[in-house]
């Protein structure tokens, strides 16, 4: 009988030393889903901030363009402007 309860004892230890490897190994595998989640929603939040910016330099960069018409057009009057002040000196003269 003595030998019996041995292995009966043997057989618990070794039960529970399995349930608790697979309570770690369930444990490690949800902080390993957390970890995945984490990540996720990191990118999630990443896509929506470079999106942002995105939004933001298009915008910037359509009011480059559309000052640069500005200039060039201010540019070209004013280049026209100076050639008739010049033709109206020289008819002066």
């Amino acid at each position: 009988m003595h030998c019996s309860s041995l292995c009966n004892y043997f057989q618990i230890s070794y039960l529970e030393k399995l349930q608790a490897n697979k309570f770690q190994h369930l444990a490690l595998k949800k902080v390993q889903f957390t970890k995945s989640l984490c990540v996720q929603n990191l990118c999630k939040e990443l896509h929506q901030k470079i999106d942002v910016v995105d939004e933001e330099r298009y915008d910037i960069e359509s009011k480059v363009t559309k000052n640069e018409r500005e200039v060039s057009y201010i540019s070209e009057n004013l280049f026209e402007l100076h050639g008739f002040q010049v033709k109206l000196n020289v008819l002066k003269i």
